[in-house]
């Protein structure tokens, strides 16, 4: 798929649909790549979140998550909501 890089509406929208497909895996994908070039975009960051949990990746999405928004603390095994 080659996309330009600078059209964020279309990145936007294609992670939107491969969510919405449930394209998990190529969500991911697709979502960890542009958010090197848009790191604070919500939307992207939201897609690449909920493809990490709907992988069963529970574990990186929650320390994605607490990078993000810095209200989950990880002791050991234990989770807590801060």
């Amino acid at each position: 798929m080659d996309i330009k890089i600078d059209q964020l509406n279309i990145v936007e929208k294609i992670g939107y649909c491969l969510i919405e497909l449930n394209l998990y895996s190529e969500a991911n994908i697709f979502c960890k790549k542009f958010l090197e070039k848009y790191p604070k975009n919500n939307f992207l960051i939201s897609y690449y979140e909920k493809s990490l949990f709907k992988l069963g990746k529970n574990v990186d999405g929650l320390k994605f998550l607490q990078k993000n928004t810095g209200f989950i603390q990880f002791d050991g095994d234990v989770i807590k909501i801060v």
